[in-house]
């Protein structure tokens, strides 16, 4: 009876024991995730104020690398028995509530599917994640065994063979680290294509914000430049583009049509009487062919007639240029205009001949090329028998003959009503 009571006091003080130790490790964990959390958050506030940020660094970035660096120092500390509260409260508690492993994957995600960033950014800050937690976590516990060893008098480190793991593990991340600092110190000598196509995504709402909102909100609103406008037509750069045409078509269409008979009046005579080595000779064609295309009412036949003409002499076959693709889209845009007034029979040939050389030079799939095809389409329709006529004589002078018969096989298997009548001069 004596031996079971001692050893159920025994039982109980141990468990009293537990109970007490477990306590302890809850305070200790209460009070220093409180105190890593705010930690974090301080950190994260103080980069939130640092401009220039590049996108690969997460939020929490500087609180993971002083979370890792705190956990390699406490984890060397000799006076800090594993196991006990205090130990788990510092390193569970304080250095896992200052890290964040969640935060690192949730920024990497939304810099994956393009958010806040790119797919470059997301690789960078996957591999940037990785790589300073490792070199901080061993920063930290040099740093303890150096301090250790200033008061032990004696800091030696035994060197062993590095294994292929201790190399993936320590190495790598340290060099990755180093590269991954310069890369992020180097300033960019140019703007990155992210960043350009910003800038021009802003400096298209910003023009049609000038072209759709100011001319009726502001009193004495100034219009733009035609000239101008004109000249970024055809521009590489497709928002450029799509903005300059926009803003040329809210001008124009603001215009009376007396305003357009002026318009076109005044611009005609720089064709008429061009300056010599000027080039206001082919941005006036292209500006009443825009013109023509869009309120055709606006060019009488003899000015039309012109037009066309000098369309036709800006088609450039050796090498394409943006006068010539802007002259190309401007054929297939106002081709119906263009050919009524084109009535040498040269013209027309010449025209089918030219496009056809684009479409055979050009990318099926570049702009020029699709707007070759569609003006040789057109011309087709609108003139059949002329189309067979030059296609007959390209395929009689022997040059490109299984082209010819390419297009000729996409165009009666589109358009047989308008091309079966002239179908037989050219089986025969």
């Amino acid at each position: 009876t004596c031996r079971a009571a001692v050893a159920l006091l025994r039982c109980a003080r141990e468990a009293l024991h537990k109970q007490r130790r477990a306590c302890e490790t809850v305070a200790w964990l209460a009070a220093t995730t409180y105190a890593g959390a705010a930690v974090r958050l301080a950190l994260q506030h103080a980069v939130a104020a640092v401009p220039g940020v590049p996108p690969m660094l997460y939020p929490d970035f500087a609180a993971t690398i002083v979370g890792c660096a705190a956990m390699g120092f406490l984890v060397e500390q000799a006076a800090l028995p594993k196991g006990t509260p205090a130990y788990v409260g510092l390193t569970t508690g304080m250095c896992g509530s200052i890290t964040t492993f969640s935060a690192w994957c949730a920024y990497t995600a939304l810099l994956l599917g393009g958010a806040v960033g790119t797919r470059k950014d997301s690789a960078l800050c996957l591999l940037a994640g990785w790589a300073f937690t490792v070199v901080a976590y061993d920063f930290g516990r040099h740093v303890a065994m150096l301090l250790a060893s200033r008061f032990a008098q004696r800091y030696t480190v035994h060197f062993r063979p590095p294994h292929a793991v201790v190399i993936w593990l320590r190495v790598v991340p340290a060099f990755l680290a180093v590269l991954l600092f310069l890369l992020v110190r180097s300033p960019p000598s140019l703007a990155t294509p992210t960043q350009t196509r910003k800038d021009e995504r802003r400096c298209s709402q910003l023009l049609s914000f000038f072209c759709a909102i100011l001319p009726d909100a502001m009193p004495g609103f100034e219009e733009p430049s035609l000239s101008l406008v004109t000249t970024f037509w055809s521009d590489i750069s497709i928002d450029v583009m799509q903005s300059a045409r926009s803003l040329f078509s809210s001008t124009v269409d603001r215009l009376s049509s007396q305003q357009l008979t002026k318009f076109a009046e005044t611009w005609g005579t720089k064709i008429k009487n061009p300056e010599p080595g000027s080039t206001s000779s082919s941005l006036a064609v292209l500006m009443l062919a825009i013109l023509g295309s869009k309120h055709p009412a606006a060019l009488d036949k003899q000015l039309a007639s012109l037009v066309g003409r000098e369309l036709l002499r800006l088609l450039s076959v050796d090498s394409v240029t943006p006068v010539s693709a802007a002259a190309v889209e401007l054929l297939a845009q106002g081709m119906p205009l263009w050919l009524s007034q084109m009535s040498a029979v040269e013209d027309q040939t010449e025209l089918v001949r030219r496009l056809f050389a684009l479409v055979m030079l050009s990318d099926k799939t570049s702009p020029v090329g699709k707007a070759a095809l569609q003006a040789l389409t057109q011309f087709a329709q609108m003139e059949s028998k002329k189309f067979i006529e030059v296609m007959d004589g390209e395929l009689m002078a022997r040059k490109n003959n299984v082209a010819v018969l390419s297009l000729l096989n996409k165009m009666v298997s589109k358009y047989s009503r308008e091309l079966v009548v002239a179908l037989p001069q050219f089986v025969d």
